[in-house]
């Protein structure tokens, strides 16, 4: 069994299961009949695994309700998100639950869903064309973010700002919707959520409880070497030419504590490649000798995409 985050690490009035919107995220989940899941635009391994992992716990707490009640209706769990799933997250998706937004065919089933459950965002902007139809459903909205600065779209709210990752926080969800009973595939996708968001554990939110969470994971079936894999050595040519462009361009600035890394919309042409391909690309000038703040620019056919990271306060 997963133990609740640790008292040195959370406050004990923050303690996740402590907290109201905790149970009444649960609540949630367990009451609602048409469940829809859904990720920031241009997805990656923390949302995409969060996502399937809370869908398989979902249908296995139905199943098991369904084997008390006899008569009891399923429930219907759509994952829907604005982007197709980026290449080297595919393998998570077993059972291929995860479809591309089509507004003819997805629109009325956000419209007409009990729940619509939003991960790893709690910006609706961030959902893009599928904003409209979130924000108009007459459905309860559930908010899992591990981000603080929320925006007032959704019934309830569960954050927490401690977490590493948004898959942490699902797995305390996933643990009580299933009574502790995740299987290897979920193990599998928080594992990959976990490990995305966490720079595969070396960022700042990496502590001893995070590690007791990983052994639990990896004693419950997850195979950190195939994951690993999967996700971070399943490169093609082309994305690796893409790099080595992006690298060629990072600029230093403010006595070196500042990397930028830029990706044109030339370069994605060039080398044949997506915007999608740049997942990951903003670890790289975190690597440079005395960079304390990383910054990727995208460029997209509307806007630009800006991703950050950093070290200390």
């Amino acid at each position: 069994m997963v133990q609740p985050f640790s008292q040195s690490r959370v406050k004990p009035e923050q303690n996740l299961k402590s907290l109201s919107s905790f149970n009444e995220a649960v609540r949630l989940l367990r009451e609602s009949n048409s469940i829809v899941i859904t990720t920031h635009i241009n997805p990656d391994g923390d949302g995409i695994g969060s996502e399937l992992a809370l869908s398989r716990a979902l249908r296995y707490a139905d199943r098991m309700e369904d084997s008390k009640a006899g008569l009891h209706k399923p429930k219907t769990i759509s994952i829907i998100n604005v982007n197709p799933t980026p290449r080297n997250y595919q393998f998570l998706d077993v059972d291929n639950e995860i479809r591309t937004f089509d507004e003819t065919r997805d629109a009325p089933t956000i419209l007409q869903a009990d729940l619509v459950v939003v991960l790893d965002t709690n910006h609706p902007m961030r959902l893009r064309t599928m904003e409209p139809y979130v924000l108009r459903s007459n459905a309860q909205k559930l908010c899992i973010d591990h981000h603080l600065d929320t925006s007032n779209f959704a019934d309830v709210y569960l954050i927490d700002e401690e977490a590493s990752s948004t898959g942490e926080i699902v797995m305390k969800v996933v643990e009580e919707l299933t009574s502790h009973q995740i299987d290897a595939q979920m193990a599998t996708c928080l594992y990959a959520a976990i490990m995305t968001d966490t720079g595969s554990f070396r960022y700042p939110r990496t502590d001893a409880e995070l590690h007791r969470t990983i052994a639990d994971l990896l004693e419950l079936g997850a195979d950190p070497t195939y994951i690993y894999d999967q996700i971070y050595d399943q490169w093609s040519p082309n994305r690796l030419r893409l790099l080595g462009n992006a690298l060629s361009n990072i600029r230093v600035l403010y006595d070196g504590k500042l990397a930028i890394m830029t990706v044109t919309q030339e370069m994605l042409s060039a080398t044949a490649t997506t915007d999608a391909e740049t997942d990951n690309f903003s670890t790289y000038p975190m690597s440079i000798a005395g960079v304390l703040l990383g910054v990727l620019l995208v460029e997209l056919p509307d806007g630009v995409k800006m991703s950050f990271r950093s070290k200390g306060d």
